[in-house]
């Protein structure tokens, strides 16, 4: 029939319509269902009105397609843009040409947390708010009857992408905590080993350390047990930075 010519757009259009926004496009689809069943049942080609109900079709299906273009501009260029810049924020620095000295990591960490904090608290913002818009969008293109009934589905969706932002702030905390473990490793592999000192990927001392005699000792300053509670106070910075956000 005639309306297979719709369908095959409208089709396309549905099955690119995200899971977790199916029961939302509901309503959405039921317009373009509506515009469409007439010529089901009593439209044919020699109806005194097809070239209008033609017309309903196409307007139909057109601001259908607007719409779901609309939520998903929101939801890949501003949500998962987002996301991922939140995943890819590193909340700690670590020395790449020279060591540094204890206090120097700590100032550099408690900087680079500051000022990549705000950056966190702004994407979450953004986020906040494409999520509002994307509702919003939902809403206005339907009655407030339809919207009323699925409330609880609005609720469902803004958990989901909150959950998202949560699982994007713990990604970007094991990022940040793994760039230290890996360089405090690359330190130890080139002490360790022959191999490690001569290659071409060796990499400076973590920190930099004095050794002093007092006589009968040899003391190392900082201790081993300064440098560890350095770096136990550098993790509990950025986890306190990733609290401070979600």
């Amino acid at each position: 029939p005639y309306t297979t010519l719709f369908r095959s757009d409208y089709s396309r259009v549905c099955k690119n319509i995200p899971k977790i926004f199916a029961s939302l496009c509901r309503p959405l689809t039921n317009k373009v269902d509506q515009a469409i069943e007439p010529g089901l049942h009593s439209i044919t080609w020699s109806s005194l009105n097809i070239e209008d109900y033609l017309n309903s079709i196409e307007v139909a299906i057109n601001n259908f397609k607007t719409i779901m273009n609309s939520i998903n501009d929101v939801r890949e260029c501003r949500i998962q843009t987002s996301l991922a810049a939140i995943e890819s924020t590193l909340l700690a620095v670590v020395p790449e040409e020279e060591p540094w000295e204890v206090t120097a990591f700590v100032e550099k960490v408690e900087a680079t947390c500051k000022a990549q904090g705000d950056t966190l608290e702004k994407l979450n913002a953004l986020l906040e708010k494409a999520t509002d818009d994307l509702i919003g969008i939902f809403k206005a293109n339907m009655s407030d009857a339809v919207a009323e009934e699925l409330t609880e589905k609005f609720a469902d969706l803004a958990t989901f992408f909150a959950q998202r932002t949560v699982e994007a702030f713990t990604r970007c905390t094991r990022n940040s905590l793994d760039l230290i473990k890996r360089r405090l490793a690359t330190t130890g592999d080139k002490y360790g080993s022959m191999e490690a000192q001569t290659g071409a990927g060796s990499q400076p001392p973590f920190f930099s350390a004095a050794i002093k005699l007092r006589v009968p000792h040899i003391v190392v300053h900082p201790s081993l047990e300064d440098i560890q509670q350095t770096l136990n106070n550098s993790t509990t910075m950025v986890l306190a930075d990733r609290k401070s956000v979600v």
